[in-house]
């Protein structure tokens, strides 16, 4: 029984340790965006990017409409595509 009472205020002074306000991370800043610099890594979605070398397909895109909607549709014109990547490159969409 003594050993167990050991333990626990063993763990009990462990936890006070790491409950202890010395430990705690400092107070952030906000990110100030004004003074960041910005740096733009996206990559164009074409049939000249390499996706990965040794599949066997690459980028598709096709166009499954292109123009003026029908009556009754909120938006006078429309684009709608659907596009096709190999498995290594969806990961990297964003």
């Amino acid at each position: 029984m003594s050993r167990m009472l050991a333990n626990l205020a063993s763990l009990a002074s462990v936890l006070s340790v790491l409950g202890s306000p010395a430990l705690a991370a400092p107070p952030q800043q906000p990110f100030d965006l004004r003074a960041a610099r910005m740096v733009d890594l996206t990559h164009p979605l074409n049939d000249a990017t390499l996706f990965w070398p040794t599949s066997p397909s690459s980028f598709e895109l096709d166009v499954l409409h292109h123009g003026m909607t029908e009556g009754g549709v909120s938006v006078p014109f429309d684009r709608v595509e659907r596009i096709a990547l190999t498995e290594k490159a969806a990961p990297f969409l964003r």
